[in-house]
C-alpha cells in the first residue's frame, strides 16, 4: 500500500505591526506582571521583535528578540520559544530540524475569543517543566507554563503567562469566561514527573534587569 507523507510547512503567520501583551504570575517572575511582543520587522522567515516588560513598580525593560520559524534559530534566551509557524498538527517538529514536536491541539479561551493551539512541552537541563500552547492560525504562543520544584520540594509555578490582549483577532462579543483557577493545580501535577532545567523566565527577566 502506498502512503504519502505530509511534511510540515513552516511560514510566518503574523504580519509588521501585530501585538500581544501577556499577564504573568508565578515566583520567577522577578515582580515582572506584564509583557508585550510587537512586531517590527520580517525577513523571509525571519520575525524581528521588540518584548517589554512592565514591573510592579511601574518601571519597564525593552529589548530586541528575533526568531526563525523555519530552523528555530534565535537570540532569546533558552526555550523562549514565542513563535512558531501557524498550522503546526500532532506529530510536527516545532521547527524544521526539533526534536520538540506538537503532541496535541485544543481549542481555550485566549484575550476573549476561542482560540485553537498546538501544545507541547519541553524539558530543560534542571528540575522545571514547561508546557507551550501555540495559536494554531498565527504561531504565536497564546499561553505559557513553567513550573520547578520549591523550597518545600513541591512543584511550584515558576511563571504562568496568558495571553490578556491583541491585535492579532477580534474579542467576542460576549467573551467567554477566564479558565479556573481550580484546574491549574491539575496542570502543575501533570508536570510533576517532568525533569529539566532551570526556569528559562528566569533567565529573561534576570538578563532584562542587568
Amino acid at each position: 500500500m502506498l502512503s504519502t507523507l505530509v511534511h510540515a510547512q513552516y511560514s510566518v503567520g503574523v504580519s509588521v505591526g501585530d501585538w500581544a501583551v501577556y499577564s504573568l504570575s508565578g515566583d520567577l517572575t522577578e515582580n515582572a506582571v506584564s509583557s508585550k511582543i510587537l512586531v517590527t520587522s520580517i525577513s523571509g522567515t525571519n520575525v524581528t521583535t521588540s518584548s517589554t516588560d512592565t514591573y510592579d513598580n511601574g518601571t519597564m525593560k525593552t529589548d530586541i528578540l528575533w526568531i526563525d520559524v523555519l530552523t528555530g534559530a534565535n537570540n532569546a534566551p533558552p526555550n523562549f520559544l514565542f513563535l512558531v509557524s501557524p498550522g503546526l498538527g500532532p506529530g510536527d517538529s516545532v521547527y524544521q530540524s526539533s526534536q520538540l514536536k506538537i503532541e496535541s491541539k485544543q481549542n481555550s479561551s485566549y484575550a476573549g475569543a476561542i482560540r485553537s493551539v498546538a501544545v507541547a512541552s519541553n524539558v530543560g537541563s534542571g528540575q522545571v517543566g514547561t508546557v507551550y500552547y501555540w495559536d494554531s492560525e498565527k504561531g504565536i504562543f497564546n499561553e505559557l507554563l513553567s513550573t520547578h520544584f520549591g523550597q518545600s520540594g513541591q512543584i511550584t509555578v515558576g511563571v504562568h503567562a496568558v495571553i490578556s490582549q491583541t491585535n492579532l483577532w477580534s474579542a467576542s462579543v460576549n467573551p467567554p469566561p477566564p479558565a479556573s483557577p481550580d484546574n491549574l493545580p491539575i496542570v502543575v501535577a501533570a508536570l510533576a514527573g517532568l525533569i529539566g532545567g532551570v526556569g528559562f523566565f528566569l533567565l529573561i527577566h534576570r538578563r532584562r534587569k542587568s
